[in-house]
């Protein structure tokens, strides 16, 4: 019994976030547009409007699955580091700890640019864009599509220096062929921003500039880790 429940307890996880976080979709909306509506002046609150009877149904649906993976995140993780801890060695353990440390932080230095210094500035400066005479209704649906999608893309793109640290302490890379693909990378970085944020410059420009300075980290990063790597008698190897 032990072995069939232990494959569902993520699921379970999840699945109970996503109903709690369901609970809380007002809440969770209100905190969606926060950005926005902080950013405009008092009284001239952005007005939303829905297209269809089950749009609000599945703007809260979307709200609650995001909202439920984002704080499920911790148990997944357990469970996934409990199945494979077992059959690592310390040293690896530890490497494994750093690493999903780091990509943490990361993660929610992502979600703090994205959510605290992009979207207050991009989003009323794209609605400012409209001419002159013509009235600014958002489409809940497509804004909050708008949102997530900036907000997930600033956590992706900040993994960049864990992405950099695991192929430079497996071989894959070294400082100086990083060194050397530096242009390559920006525009690399540029494409990146580009997927990751919604359509218009700013937000892309704002996304790439703190890329192009993580990418600089790395390579500091990676000349440590392959200084320390080659330094073990081991050459590295568990």
């Amino acid at each position: 019994i032990t072995s069939l429940a232990m494959p569902a307890m993520p699921a379970l996880g999840l699945l109970a976030a996503v109903i709690v976080c369901a609970f809380f979709s007002e809440q969770l909306f209100q905190f969606i547009v926060h950005p926005l509506r902080s950013a405009l002046p008092e009284g001239e609150g952005p007005v939303f409007i829905v297209l269809n009877p089950m749009e609000s149904f599945l703007v809260r649906l979307r709200l609650a699955l995001y909202g439920g993976l984002f704080i499920s995140m911790p148990w997944l993780l357990y469970q996934a580091l409990a199945f494979v801890f077992p059959g690592l060695h310390p040293r690896e353990r530890r490497a494994a700890l750093y690493l999903l440390a780091g990509s943490g932080v990361l993660t929610f230095a992502g979600l703090a640019l994205g959510y605290r210094g992009v979207l207050p500035l991009v989003m009323p400066y794209l609605m400012d864009f409209a001419p002159e005479g013509v009235g600014v209704y958002l489409w809940v649906s497509t804004t909050v599509s708008f949102i997530l999608k900036a907000l997930v893309g600033f956590a992706v793109a900040f993994q960049l220096p864990m992405v950099v640290l695991i192929l430079a302490y497996l071989g894959f890379v070294t400082p100086g062929m990083l060194v050397r693909w530096r242009r390559v990378a920006y525009i690399g970085l540029a494409v990146l921003a580009a997927v990751f944020t919604p359509p218009d410059p700013m937000t892309m420009l704002i996304l790439m500039i703190p890329l192009m300075i993580l990418y600089e980290a790395s390579i500091i990063a990676a000349r440590v880790v392959v200084r320390r790597r080659d330094a073990r008698p081991d050459g590295g190897t568990a």
